[in-house]
């Protein structure tokens, strides 16, 4: 599993010279000048074998998780943050923003007793929480790291980011947690941290630093998705490639790249639902390319079951109904020893226009999508009728990042780097961004993109190629369960929520407002899981088994 951790202690406390990096039991350390750090890497990508780096005074410590494009070429022997420590030291903070990839660091420098914690422009698939805690300041990608450092007695659930979250449907968008005193760095900003007055800051940068100054035109959206596919298939070891295949555009384009690498043996994986489902697609979509080997795999009724498990390797940071195809996925690629999977996750988001993607996801919130869902998806769910219940939890602080990419790089990296395998987004790159942008309206419904896609694969093949998205009916997970469910709207937390009225409205219609409840849930089970301490010992571990029924009895 993925993780970084940093603790800042007070100047009386730390240790007045450095210990040196060290590597224990898969877990890269270093403790010195002030800081605690600690880090698990994934070793399954070259160049990301080293956690942990620092300059030759030993006085500047750059720790890292995720993986860079740029550098040197994939058999260099110097690590991603061993390069980014170079950047760093050369360029400052705004050099490393210009690199490329999904990662986050942080960053010591002892001299100063100042550190930095930095995303890219993505603002990573994986979160970064801070707070200030009895023994210091703690940094880390992982909150129950955090939490550790925090007596239950300290806890309790921040209301103003629960009601956000519930406003907004996935997430708290701004840069509070569900636990009071828990802040989280939001996509476009930097975090400084003062080791003299123990205190963080998050900063926005100078410039959004979003294009590819090369802006080179020759390759095309696919050539430059195919050619990042390649290059790190090149830094991947063995003949095995994974990849995600759905029935649209997006995941084709992977897979043909790294079909088109020397001695490998490709390998898909599709997760469907009952109403809503893309595996029949996606089997038309693997026929289109021979010796593919392609593995599926559906979320069942009882489902639903599971949710505990998900709130603890989400930690509370997002919730969406995507949320149970990622989790089928994460198990079927543990069944499959799967640890690198490429994933198309991003597509949308980077080659459609960005005013064409406020106004999509503007109308994923009204009676529009209503129709949408009964109509084409044969779903229950009203996205209108939720937000009327709803309006009043209208959050008061700015959002300033794109919450729907958010939603679904940290859905995907969270669920997958806790079931220890290593996502890679090919299409989350400057170069490609840069073409998609010079494309204009040609790709409104990514119009273009998709012609070349059909071109790419055939035209009479591709017929039946259609974006379904990353989501599944939770209908009939809702009736499989819905005496346990709907148990939620009887606790404390939804009663501070809602008033007797509105739970009447909701328990009437557990359909229509069947996200809601699975949302109320998984707040309640958050609270239970991460608030009330009673399952403090198994901070460590990376899943429970503890099931819905035993949770919400």
């Amino acid at each position: 599993m993925n993780w970084l951790t940093a603790k800042v202690l007070p100047r009386a406390q730390s240790p007045g010279s450095a210990g040196g990096v060290g590597k224990k039991n898969g877990v890269w350390s270093f403790n010195g000048h002030g800081i605690d750090i600690q880090v698990e890497r994934y070793d399954s990508l070259n160049r990301s074998n080293v956690g942990i780096a620092v300059d030759r005074d030993c006085t500047t410590v750059c720790a890292m998780v995720g993986y860079l494009l740029d550098g040197p070429d994939s058999k260099t022997d110097t690590s991603d943050t061993e390069l980014m420590l170079d950047r760093y030291v050369q360029e400052g903070i705004e050099g490393v923003r210009r690199l490329d990839g999904i990662f986050t660091a942080f960053f010591w420098d002892a001299k100063k007793y100042r550190g930095t914690a930095v995303q890219d422009v993505w603002g990573g698939n994986l979160p970064l929480y801070f707070a200030r805690v009895r023994s210091g300041l703690v940094i880390s990608t992982c909150l129950r790291h955090v939490l550790i450092e925090m007596p239950k007695g300290d806890r309790k659930l921040d209301m103003a980011a629960v009601e956000a979250m519930v406003f907004d449907g996935f997430m708290a968008p701004g840069e509070r947690s569900l636990v009071s005193g828990v802040s989280k760095l939001t996509p476009g900003m930097y975090l400084t941290v003062n080791g003299r007055s123990m205190s963080a800051e998050s900063r926005s940068f100078s410039s959004e630093n979003m294009e590819d100054p090369e802006r080179e035109t020759g390759t095309g959206i696919i050539g430059s998705v195919k050619h990042i596919t390649t290059t790190l298939s090149d830094r991947i070891a063995g003949d095995d490639r994974f990849s995600t295949l759905s029935g649209g555009f997006d995941s084709p384009v992977i897979i043909q790249a790294l079909r088109s690498c020397p001695n490998t043996k490709v390998h898909a994986m599709t997760i469907g639902g009952r109403n809503v489902d893309e595996i029949p697609l996606a089997r038309k979509t693997a026929r289109l390319m021979p010796g593919l080997h392609h593995g599926i795999a559906r979320v069942k009724s009882s489902d639903a079951q599971n949710l505990p498990d998900m709130v603890w390797r989400t930690e509370g940071y997002v919730f969406e109904r995507g949320l149970f195809l990622q989790y089928r996925l994460g198990e079927l690629a543990r069944q499959r020893g799967v640890q690198v999977l490429f994933a198309s996750e991003g597509a949308d988001q980077i080659i459609e226009p960005m005013w064409y993607q406020k106004l999509k996801n503007l109308l994923k919130k009204t009676y529009l999508m209503d129709r949408y869902n009964r109509r084409c998806r044969g779903e229950t769910v009203s996205p209108s009728k939720r937000r009327r219940l709803v309006r009043r939890f209208r959050s008061q602080y700015p959002v300033q990042f794109d919450t729907f990419l958010d939603c679904i790089l940290k859905k995907s990296g969270m669920i997958l780097n806790s079931f220890d395998v290593l996502v890679l987004y090919p299409y989350m790159n400057r170069k490609t961004l840069a073409l998609a942008r010079m494309s204009g309206l040609s790709n409104v419904e990514k119009r273009a993109f998709k012609k070349d896609v059909r071109r790419m694969l055939g035209w009479e093949g591709t017929r039946h190629m259609v974006k379904i998205g990353g989501c599944t009916d939770i209908g009939y997970l809702i009736e499989s369960e819905r005496a346990t469910l709907l148990r939620v709207l009887e606790t404390c937390l939804v009663r501070e929520l809602f008033t007797d009225g509105d739970r009447d409205i909701i328990r009437r219609d557990p359909l229509a407002y069947g996200e809601l409840i699975m949302q109320l849930v998984y707040l309640h089970l958050f609270s239970e899981l991460f608030i009330s301490g009673n399952h403090d010992h198994r901070f460590t571990e990376p899943g429970i088994t503890l099931t819905l029924d035993e949770l919400m009895g």
